[in-house]
């Protein structure tokens, strides 16, 4: 497996394994364990997040950046612009079809058909923002390396879960 570490895992629509790797990405047959695909040509380094959408494209966070990647033809649709330069650290999609996008630096909601950023959470534990995990409650919960919280999907008002953070010193 190119660049050893298992960074981030992923099923597809098929059941099929996709690995984010130090040197890019992986696709397992889950039935055989075997290799059945390598894209090791990607332009932002190792991939740390993925996430898979609903038309069958892999997202790809990285060292710098996200990209899109079409699952069938193993190729990159693209790399959203606007996220470009960003240590991507977790990303998944809600019900609605938006992949929310953690990162060294913040947490962003981004559209997946154009690539713009609409929206962008603050008043988190940190800005490392570790994972991201949608909530059937209208929330997002969100784990940094300083705690637990919660994020409103539709106001983007936040709340911390108490039993995950620091206690004051």
């Amino acid at each position: 497996m190119p660049g050893v570490s298992a960074n981030a895992l992923s099923l597809d629509a098929d059941g099929q394994l996709w690995v984010g790797t130090l040197d890019g990405l992986v696709k397992v047959d889950t039935a055989s364990a075997l290799i059945t695909n390598q894209i090791t040509d990607l332009p932002e380094g190792t991939v740390q997040a993925l996430a898979l959408d609903s038309r069958g494209s892999v997202w790809a966070g990285t060292l710098n950046g996200l990209l899109e990647v079409n699952s069938k033809e193993s190729r990159i649709v693209r790399s959203v612009t606007q996220l470009r330069g960003r240590n991507i650290i977790s990303a998944r999609f809600d019900k609605v079809g938006s992949i929310w996008v953690g990162t060294a630096n913040g947490l962003f909601r981004v559209n997946p058909f154009n690539g713009a950023i609409v929206g962008q959470v603050g008043r988190l534990p940190s800005s490392q923002v570790l994972a991201v995990a949608p909530d059937t409650g209208n929330k997002l919960w969100v784990g940094t390396n300083e705690g637990l919280a919660w994020v409103s999907m539709s106001s983007y008002q936040t709340g911390t879960h108490t039993a995950f953070s620091r206690p004051a010193q």
